[in-house]
C-alpha cells in the first residue's frame, strides 16, 4: 500500500525535494563551515532536511561533509579488506559480510532520510564498525603494507577468528608479517 502511494503520487519525494533545494540555498551562504549545530527548524519550517548528507552539509560545511564521507568510505574499505583476509564462509566472514551490507544500506538509506543523526542506527552501526576495526589491531590492516621487491618467505596470512569477546586478528604462530 505504502509503496503504491509514492510511486502513484503527484509528488513520489513526499515534498523533499523542496525541502532538498532550500537546504542547498542555505548552505550556499556558509558552504565551508555550515551553520554549526543551529538547529535547522531555526531556518527552515521543517525540523531537518529530511537527507544525512545535506544534513552534514548544513551542519558542519563542506569541510564536515567531506571528513563524514571519508569516515563512511574508510569504514566501508576497512570492514570490506578485513573480509577479504578471513576465510570464506567462516563465521567472522559471515559477520563481516552483514556488517558490510548493513552499512552500505544506511550509506543509500541516507539519501532519504538522516538515519545517523536522529536514530540509533547511526551510533550503533559507527560502534560496531570501530569496534570491528580496532580490535585486536585489526585497524592496522586497512592500511596497505609497503611495496616490497619480493615477498618474505616468512609472511603469513593473517586469520581472523570470531570469539565470544570479539573479533580477533592473528598470524599462525612463529609468523610474522611481510611489513612489520
Amino acid at each position: 500500500l505504502r509503496y503504491s502511494q509514492t510511486v502513484g503520487a503527484e509528488d513520489p519525494l513526499s515534498g523533499r525535494a523542496g525541502i532538498w533545494a532550500d537546504t542547498l540555498e542555505l548552505v550556499s551562504d556558509r558552504p565551508v563551515l555550515g551553520y554549526a549545530f543551529e538547529p535547522y527548524a531555526r531556518y527552515s519550517e521543517f525540523d531537518t532536511p529530511h537527507q544525512q548528507y545535506l544534513e552534514i552539509l548544513f551542519k558542519t560545511g563542506a569541510l564536515g561533509l567531506v571528513m563524514y564521507m571519508w569516515l563512511l568510505l574508510a569504514a566501508l574499505g576497512g570492514v570490506r579488506h578485513l573480509k577479504l583476509n578471513c576465510t570464506a564462509k567462516s563465521e567472522p566472514w559471515y559477520f563481516l559480510s552483514a556488517l558490510l551490507a548493513t552499512l552500505s544500506a544506511a550509506i543509500v538509506g541516507n539519501l532519504s532520510q538522516p538515519n545517523m543523526t536522529y536514530s540509533i542506527t547511526g551510533n550503533c552501526l559507527f560502534l560496531m564498525a570501530g569496534l570491528v576495526l580496532n580490535r585486536h589491531g585489526a585497524a592496522s590492516l586497512v592500511d596497505s603494507p609497503p611495496e616490497q621487491a619480493a615477498p618474505s618467505a616468512t609472511s603469513a596470512p593473517l586469520v581472523v577468528r570470531a570469539r565470544s569477546t570479539g573479533l580477533s586478528v592473528e598470524r599462525p604462530s612463529g609468523a610474522r608479517a611481510a611489513w612489520s
